[in-house]
């Protein structure tokens, strides 16, 4: 599978993180990892699942949908695993 390039239009994000990111839009396809901040996860989020794409949130158990629609998200794309990985599971 091809990379998506940093010049390629990517998923919009909050105006205030666009400058926090390469091409100041979140990458389709992409990982990111957002430590200790819920908030700045569901902000990171809203534009782009407004927009229709499909987001997830993993391991995040104080990720919550509703909170996340009532921001701006919609639940129709999004999902949410309150399960961490660990480094033996498959």
């Amino acid at each position: 599978m091809e990379s998506t390039r940093v010049d390629t239009a990517g998923l919009p994000t909050a105006p205030a993180l666009e400058p926090l990111l390469p091409g100041g839009a979140i990458r389709v396809g992409g990982t990111y990892a957002v430590p200790e901040s819920v908030l700045l996860a569901i902000t990171m989020l809203q534009a782009a699942s407004a927009a229709g794409a499909w987001c997830a949130v993993v391991g995040v158990p104080s990720f919550g949908i509703e909170a996340a629609a009532a921001a701006g998200s919609t639940s129709s794309g999004s999902c949410s695993s309150p399960i961490r990985a660990t480094s033996g599971s498959r």
